[in-house]
């Protein structure tokens, strides 16, 4: 039998959130039957004119290759940060973002430092590329600082979750200022993974920082709820810009997803990101509020997930699904005790604060 590559054989294939249509029909139930609280995305999208987009979309849309680069989208990402069209990279979301980074920049004479518990998409990208990858420690599931700042080696990548998923913490713009100065004096890469960073409001943006030592990697498809349109991008130099578009296939984003984009950041787009972080933040607390009032501990988060400890996640899980609840069994995290669930609908809410109440 021909086989792949050895990277490819010891590779293990990351877990991710979201609804398993063939879970669903071994436990008897229909997607109209459950909520989905293991993908955390905004509930209140896609909002009315992202669907009106779609309605918009011509034959001549789909049947013509796209734009290489939606134009359109880049100069309005490169208004919102006031930064130069040169210094934006599109990509099918974040998660082709991070594969560019990898086949670029990873080699086998690299380490990569990776949280301890983080998104599981950096570890294989890592191995898969020959990195040697190294973890951070996060005591009492916190990203410190210092702990990056002192591992860091002469040409190496650095991947931060920034607020990082599944624990919630964010570092503050003065700890990654004196991070990327650490990464800078070593002649190595910073890349901050911020898909989650819109759903708070403080202000940690290195966007005017930006140069060959560092990659800010944003997400659209989570704040306004559209995960099956695929499309996110980065902000980096000029230089790692044209590094990343050598190895990333042509017409990854699709016409449909360029379409889209490009209605994105109009005022009803950044006023539909406001209103849906302050409905989130207020469901959110009323969340903790709850949970205060149970048997289960919660880690406090900045973003639109809070992490459980519930002693077993996987017994756990099992319970909720039977109740209609689909919550993120965080084992693959390396947290077994955990459960993360993503902020949803004041009635929906309630019906998971029921759930867990019963167990």
């Amino acid at each position: 039998m021909f086989e792949p590559i050895d990277a490819v054989q010891d590779l293990d294939v990351p877990h991710h959130g979201g609804l398993k249509r063939k879970e669903l029909k071994k436990f008897g139930l229909s997607v109209d039957e459950v909520i989905d609280f293991s993908a955390s995305l905004n509930p209140f999208g896609p909002p009315d004119f992202i669907l009106s987009y779609i309605e918009e979309v011509s034959e001549n849309d789909i049947f013509h290759y796209p734009e290489r680069e939606p134009n359109k989208f880049v100069s309005d990402i490169s208004n919102l940060y006031d930064v130069k069209r040169e210094n934006v990279v599109v990509s099918a979301g974040v998660s082709e973002l991070i594969d560019l980074i990898g086949k670029a920049f990873i080699d086998e004479e690299k380490s990569v430092l990776v949280p301890e518990f983080t998104y599981g998409e950096y570890e294989p990208v890592s191995k898969l590329n020959g990195g040697n990858l190294k973890t951070i420690r996060m005591p009492d599931l916190k990203l410190e600082a210092n702990r990056f700042i002192n591992k860091i080696e002469e040409n190496s990548v650095v991947f931060i979750c920034n607020p990082n998923n599944p624990t919630g913490d964010l570092l503050s713009k003065t700890e990654l200022n004196r991070i990327l100065e650490a990464v800078k004096s070593k002649d190595s890469l910073l890349v901050l993974d911020e898909a989650y960073l819109q759903f708070n409001s403080v202000n940690v943006d290195l966007s005017d920082s930006l140069d060959s030592n560092l990659i800010l990697m944003k997400s659209i498809t989570k704040i306004f709820g559209i995960p099956g349109i695929r499309i996110g991008y980065g902000l980096t130099s000029p230089e790692l810009k044209r590094d990343l578009l050598k190895v990333k296939v042509p017409w990854s984003v699709s016409g449909l997803a360029s379409k889209i984009s490009a209605n994105l950041f109009k005022e009803e787009g950044l006023s539909f990101i406001d209103r849906s972080r302050k409905k989130i933040n207020k469901n959110k607390q009323w969340i903790k509020t709850r949970l205060g009032r149970t048997k289960f501990d919660y880690i406090d988060s900045e973003t639109n997930f809070i992490l459980i400890d519930v002693e077993n996640a996987s017994k756990v899980r099992k319970k909720l699904l039977k109740k209609g609840v689909i919550v993120r069994d965080c084992s693959s995290f390396g947290l077994p005790n955990f459960i993360r669930i993503g902020i949803r609908r004041k009635e929906e809410n309630k019906k998971l604060i029921d759930a867990l109440r019963s167990i």
